[in-house]
């Protein structure tokens, strides 16, 4: 997964064109988002450090986000013990260009920040609770497609160090009391 974090961001900045995780499932064309220089999409309606999510993105080659996305991936560094996983990444860097992001689509220079139905209306739990055509028969016209969840990108925890589970569980709750504090 690590790995795909830094090629899709080089992919479409040396070649232009629509990046989408392997589990987001396409309902409609993605010819409407032609036009846009560059585009990615919230996945939650609530702020959050992992707001805007680029598992379905895309833009024109050569676009300055991509590079801005590269350039904080290189200095920040990304490995299994302090991952710089994509929304976190996505969202900081439009965080540079707008402090003050509010849920909605709009633009935030040349980028196209899309609302969460365009790929994100359903989150994991949802989506477990219902088969692929009653999910689909629920979306919004403008829809295009819907993450599935499926985290195939996700290795078990067995897997993992005693080191990484604990550095991992710490995130996790830093991350917890930051949001319950925030939503104070």
């Amino acid at each position: 997964a690590f790995a795909s974090d830094y090629v899709r961001l080089y992919a479409l900045h040396t070649h232009g064109g629509f990046y989408l995780d392997t589990d987001i499932l396409l309902i409609k064309p993605l010819d409407s988002l032609i036009p846009h220089p560059c585009f990615v999409a919230f996945q939650y309606t609530v702020s959050s450090p992992y707001w805007i999510n680029n598992g379905a993105f895309g833009g024109v080659k050569g676009h300055p986000f991509f590079k801005d996305c590269l350039d904080a991936l290189e200095k920040h560094g990304h490995s299994k013990v302090k991952p710089y996983i994509s929304p976190k990444l996505t969202t900081d860097i439009l965080n540079l260009k707008n402090k003050d992001i509010k849920y909605g689509t709009q633009s935030i220079e040349d980028i196209t920040v899309l609302d969460v139905d365009y790929f994100y209306f359903y989150q994991r739990e949802e989506i477990l609770k219902h088969t692929i055509d009653e999910l689909i028969a629920g979306l919004p016209s403008n829809a295009i497609g819907i993450h599935l969840y499926e985290g195939s990108w996700l290795e078990t925890i067995k897997n993992k160090t005693w080191l990484e589970k604990s550095y991992i569980f710490c995130q996790k709750v830093k991350t917890k009391v930051k949001l319950t504090l925030k939503s104070r």
